[in-house]
């Protein structure tokens, strides 16, 4: 049985396909990310020293969203997933970004808003990349050391 008072999170509401689908996964869509640390930290309404911070590896990569933790906050969350696409696209070992909710105060079924959630989530991702083969002499390319 749902409890009528909770309201949906970003993750309740999306009809796309998640991360962690068994037919859709960050680690069999980046086969050259060999390891991912993501750090989730949420300030605002409703976060307590217990849900803060939250800390994810390339095998518990959560779906989609990262859900708010505001207890008005309709559709509400961080969306992970594109952060996690971008970055690793552009071969970034090192990304951060601070972005607002996405959800609105509302009412329990979401009528009625109250105007946006105004929680902040800081994400911090540490890539490490399968060392690329230059196509001549198939050696590993690696950074130069100083």
């Amino acid at each position: 049985m749902t409890d009528r008072r909770r309201r949906p999170k970003a993750s309740d509401l999306d009809s796309e396909r998640h991360l962690t689908d068994s037919a859709y996964s960050f680690a069999a869509a980046f086969p050259e990310v060999s390891a991912v640390e993501v750090t989730v930290v949420e300030d605002g309404r409703g976060v307590g020293g217990w849900n803060r911070e939250r800390r994810y590896t390339l095998v518990d990569i959560p779906d989609e969203y990262v859900d708010c933790h505001n207890p008005v906050c309709y559709g509400g969350g961080v969306a992970l997933g594109a952060l996690l696409r971008d970055a690793a696209r552009a071969r970034r070992t090192i990304f951060e970004v601070s972005c607002m909710c996405r959800g609105d105060e509302a009412s329990a079924r979401g009528g009625r808003r109250y105007g946006l959630c105004l929680n902040m989530f800081h994400v911090r991702m540490n890539f490490v990349y399968v060392p690329r083969i230059d196509s001549g002499d198939r050696r590993p390319i690696f950074p130069s050391n100083p």
